[in-house]
């Protein structure tokens, strides 16, 4: 929409919204058992990896955007 109205693009699209909030997926998250087992599985740097995404709750892009200080 808002590079159809600066004229970006020639027509403006269709974009389809989901018809319900059922359509919708609810996020599902690991047990402590799940995330034990995956953090067993893991070598190193993974395990770190998912140690912070696990404890924080991180997104990947968030993750990816995290830089070593020190």
């Amino acid at each position: 929409m808002w590079a159809y109205q600066r004229h970006y693009l020639d027509h403006r699209p269709h974009i389809e919204l989901p018809r319900s909030h059922a359509a919708i997926s609810t996020p599902k998250f690991l047990t402590r058992e799940q995330v034990g087992k995956f953090l067993d599985a893991a070598e190193e740097p993974w395990r770190t990896w998912i140690l912070v995404a696990v404890r924080t709750g991180l997104r990947c892009g968030e993750l990816l955007a995290l830089h070593r200080v020190g």
